[in-house]
């Protein structure tokens, strides 16, 4: 890449996001990696307070920031995980669908001992719903070198299982025994077989069926 004035970038090729804050109302991308100055964008890019941006120019072997994330996430994404498109070099992990979150460990800490590298993630082990926010990665510098993505991406194909990733709750039949000729007879309602419906419901359980039996052995039915 290249840094160069603003006044001289017309006709170049930003080679990184450009953030606009304004307090209490917006705080996102004002132009994105990858797009062209114009001679109107002169006086905006000043107001942001840059008077020197980087244009596209990476040296053989370089990878700009957004595409190493996208490449990371790709690499290190298990089953039922989505993730956002790249913003300011950064992408997010979300779960795809309720379960139970999985962390390889190992290689999260294989991958986080590059200096250039930062990828974190929530505990692993525990219960996470759809759309949750799981991890985000990105690298440190606006270019990295292609053989720290390199590196990267072999520690997470020889992992045995993915860096990330998230286990489905799959769905439980539970069998019920209600005791008591009372119930049976018809005497009085059922209160307890309800309470256990509910709670299988919230679970994604389902019961199969219900017997009565009551206080003698040939009363069962």
């Amino acid at each position: 890449m290249e840094k160069v004035r603003v006044e001289d970038a017309v006709g170049m090729v930003l080679c990184h996001d450009i953030t606009e804050i304004v307090p209490g109302k917006f705080k996102g991308r004002a132009f994105a990696k990858g797009h062209v100055i114009q001679e109107e964008d002169i006086e905006k890019l000043l107001d942001l307070g840059k008077r020197h941006i980087y244009v596209w120019d990476l040296s053989k072997g370089y990878v700009h920031e957004n595409d190493a994330a996208l490449r990371m996430v790709q690499a290190a994404a298990g089953e039922n995980i989505v993730f956002s498109e790249v913003k300011e070099g950064k992408i997010e992990l979300r779960a795809a669908c309720d379960g139970v979150l999985k962390i390889n460990l190992d290689t999260l800490y294989a991958v986080n001992s590059d200096d250039e590298i930062c990828f974190a993630t929530i505990h692993g082990n525990k219960q996470v719903t759809k759309g949750k926010l799981l991890a985000a990665t990105r690298v440190i510098p606006l270019a990295v070198k292609e053989e720290v993505l390199e590196r990267f991406e072999k520690a997470c194909r020889e992992s045995k299982t993915p860096l990330v990733g998230v286990k489905p709750f799959r769905p439980a039949k539970i069998g019920v025994v209600t005791t008591g000729s009372e119930i049976v007879s018809g005497r009085i309602a059922d209160q307890f077989g309800p309470v256990l419906e509910k709670k299988a419901a919230e679970v994604g359980a389902t019961i199969m069926g219900q017997v009565f039996p009551g206080d003698e052995p040939e009363a069962i039915t």
